[in-house]
């Protein structure tokens, strides 16, 4: 059975989803949960289904749903006089375009795209331009089944729990084809990434169930658009590329489905896009990547690193849920070293930090991975409905609308694998727009002001950090927090410099924390010379200037005003909602809690923090302080991996497309320091698994309530909270300082 559900519905005292990583408890506060206080009356929450718009000088809307008239994207603050036409979008959407080929929907669309506005005579003219793809083969008729009963991991029960109401036939905004805007959208940022500084992204299968394309196999500096199009798969090796493709093959005659993870890479890309603390570029990119359809993980450079190692091997495949990638290299083995090419530029000898330093470009290859899970919608089909294209699904537990368990014997035209259609949406969609919003006020602006944002975080609950590591202290600011919440210094363990007899005042909320311990002396050698790995290199590069003592700004000193903020949090939430995030330490190098020891449903924080590494299991927790005794003995470091859970969290949190839950908290994740690679749910372990073993089956609970049997949807689905809980993931890098130091230094420590 799966863990427990929140009792209670998408209500008035819902407030906003809230990331948390161990005690960095910070509110998400999604722009489409908006708490209005009328006067008179008592608190309204105004559900709508935003996020559908995504960026800030370079916007796109997308719009339409699988079985509308049609889909399509307006696009806002694209420059004008630059060269764009129909045939220029039309080359990526054929090859985003179902029917294709046998491993693709057998669904047949022209996806023929027509501009209405925003382009004269061929050139951009600076204002909104339209786009519209109209759909030409629907057949709702395959959906009858579907009205009042819930498919299994897919957005229609959480639809019909936030909105009441949902599309049935195709599934509506959570349908695949929603990636027609984005296509059409990334083809425009792709020309001007192209034109103005020759920025190149590329997108390849490198992984289809248990088929997996060794890395060393491709040349990222070398490869091209005609090697990974060479295939039906999208796969650059085309021995590689038959596998793959015969792993489809097995699972589509047997109706079932498979997932996969799709490399893209970001060549030339021009330093110093990205900004310190919230707006680190990799958590754009996070929260970008982890909005397309039937994503489950994300990762950068070396990610959860040592996948090689656990993921090549035969495992049982009902103990393939469980398995979560690796961080098995110390800091010495992880540090990207640098040195000056013949060019006179500063380079890195490797690229483990994935070109991103600081949450800033360093000029290498940025390198993301993406997790995609098998299709949700699956079936056997026999051999004459075959033929003719329709689909008889396969059997599976569910309940409908009304709260009755039934089987669901559904119909329609499904993709056995998302993979290689989706690294089309990588290749000319979010990452594009998402980087060129990046690049707008550079290329475009008559003077180039490079400002240190992105240090604050939140729409409605607001959160500034400040302060530096070795300045003269750190803090934050709250801004947005409800009047009369109990509140005292206590809860943060911090001075609050605003409080009245112990209630918020609906004013903002500064902490201050003082540093009382610095030595600037341990960094004369850094003063001039870089830090392998760490932010030195980009903040100098970027801004001229640096804190040289800590780190500044990328000192882990910053988190302090995140979790002095969550402290304020974690009332809100526990308060109104009856919210708990628990976050704990599953991994340490090379040290890996089992989850079947620990039970998410009566974890407390007392098991947590009964030691000083924060591993609820005490025999794994001693083992634990061993490697990292081990390890710092030698002046070295190690990384690990936390996993953090949402208990009782409100059913509905969340919006469809840009705006998706799990989105959101992939980018509130990947701003934390030391970051690498994110996970909801089964993540990277569930491309492994097929539909069928995959999928959440619905039931009645002896309340009532619409319950998931399993949990492999890590309590989201269609971007939008289930109940259940919510379950991620987050791998974390060696510490980038490292050192041999002699004996009676340590001694003195």
């Amino acid at each position: 059975m799966a863990s427990s559900l929140s009792a209670r519905p998408f209500s008035t005292k819902a407030l906003s989803a809230v990331a948390s990583l161990n005690s960095d408890l910070r509110s998400l506060s999604p722009g489409y949960l908006r708490l209005a206080l009328r006067p008179r009356l008592s608190k309204r929450l105004q559900i709508q289904a935003a996020g559908s718009t995504y960026g800030n000088h370079f916007r796109v809307t997308t719009y339409g749903e699988s079985h509308g008239g049609g889909v399509g994207c307006v696009i806002d603050g694209c420059p004008p006089r630059i060269p764009l036409s129909e045939a220029d979008m039309q080359v990526d959407l054929d090859r985003r375009r179902p029917g294709q080929s046998r491993i693709t929907t057998p669904r047949k669309e022209t996806d023929t795209c027509k501009i209405f506005s925003g382009v004269s005579e061929g050139l951009t003219t600076g204002t909104p331009i339209h786009v519209f793809v109209p759909n030409t083969d629907q057949r709702g008729n395959d959906y009858s089944e579907m009205s009042l009963a819930y498919r299994p991991s897919h957005a229609d029960a959480t639809y019909d729990m936030k909105y009441g109401v949902r599309s049935v036939q195709g599934g509506g905004r959570s349908s695949a084809r929603e990636t027609i805007g984005r296509v059409a959208s990334g083809a425009v940022a792709k020309k001007i990434l192209k034109d103005f500084s020759g920025t190149e992204i590329l997108a390849y299968v490198s992984q289809v169930h248990k088929v997996i394309l060794p890395e060393d196999l491709i040349n990222h500096d070398t490869l091209t658009i005609g090697q990974i199009e060479s295939n039906i798969v999208r796969c650059p090796d085309p021995e590689y590329a038959e596998k793959m493709i015969a792993a489809i093959d097995a699972v589509r005659v047997r109706g079932d489905s498979v997932g996969g993870v799709v490399t893209c890479i970001v060549r030339n890309c021009p330093r110093g896009l990205g900004s310190p603390v919230f707006d680190k570029l990799e958590a754009e990119l996070a929260k970008a990547v982890m909005s397309l359809p039937a994503t489950k993980g994300f990762q950068f450079g070396s990610g959860f690193a040592g996948t090689e190692i656990c993921l090549s091997c035969d495992f049982d495949l009902t103990k393939m849920v469980q398995i979560k990638q690796r961080t098995f290299l110390t800091g010495s083995e992880h540090n990207d070293e640098f040195y000056i090419d013949e060019h006179g530029r500063t380079r890195t000898r490797t690229n483990r930090s994935g070109g991103i330093q600081g949450g800033i470009s360093n000029g290498e290859i940025i390198n993301m991975r993406i997790a995609f899970k098998p299709t949700s919608t699956i079936g056997v089909e026999e051999e004459d409905q075959r033929a003719n294209e329709a689909a008889s699904l396969k059997k599976q537990h569910t309940v409908t609308r009304d709260k009755k368990e039934t089987e669901l014997i559904a119909r329609g035209r499904h993709d056995p694998c998302v993979v290689p259609r989706e690294q089309v949406c990588l290749l000319r969609g979010d990452p594009a727009p998402g980087l060129h919003v990046r690049l707008v006020p550079d290329i475009f602006a008559d003077a180039i002001y490079l400002l240190a944002a992105g240090n604050t975080y939140g729409n409605h609950f607001r959160v500034t950090t400040f302060g530096e590591s070795y300045g003269g202290g750190v803090g934050c600011v709250i801004d947005g927090c409800p009047p009369r919440i109990s509140l005292s210094e206590a809860d943060m363990q911090v001075d609050l410099e605003r409080r009245r007899l112990g209630l918020t005042t609906g004013t903002p909320i500064h902490v201050f924390v003082p540093n009382t311990d610095q030595i600037g002396n341990d960094y004369d050698e850094m003063l001039l010379a870089y830090r392998p790995s760490h932010a030195d290199f980009t903040y100098d590069m970027k801004y001229g200037v640096r804190s040289v003592q800590g780190g500044g700004r990328s000192s882990a000193r910053e988190t302090i005003g995140r979790v002095a903020s969550g402290a304020v949090a974690k009332k809100i939430l526990k308060d109104f909602s009856g919210t708990e995030i628990l976050a704990y330490v599953s991994q340490v190098h090379n040290i890996i809690l089992p989850e079947d020891l620990i039970d998410h449903d009566i974890l407390t924080f007392g098991q947590i923090d009964s030691n000083i590494v924060r591993c609820p299991d005490p025999e794994y927790a001693e083992k634990m302080i061993a490697a990292i005794d081990a390890i710092q003995v030698r002046g070295d470091s190690i990384g690990g991996v936390v996993t953090c859970i949402v208990r009782n969290c409100p059913r509905g949190l969340g919006s469809p497309v840009f705006d998706k839950l799990e989105a959101e908290l992939a980018k509130a994740v990947m701003s934390v320091p030391a970051t690498k690679g994110f996970q909801l749910g089964s993540g990277f372990a569930g491309t492994f698994l097929t539909g069928s073993e995959h999928n959440d089956e619905f039931y009645i609970d002896e309340h009532g309530r619409t319950r998931t049997r399993t949990n492999r949807s890590g309590g989201i689905q269609g971007g939008i909270s289930n109940g259940e809980i919510i379950d991620m993931t987050i791998a974390f890098k060696p510490t980038a300082t490292i050192g041999v130091e002699e004996e009676d230094k340590r001694d003195c420590e």
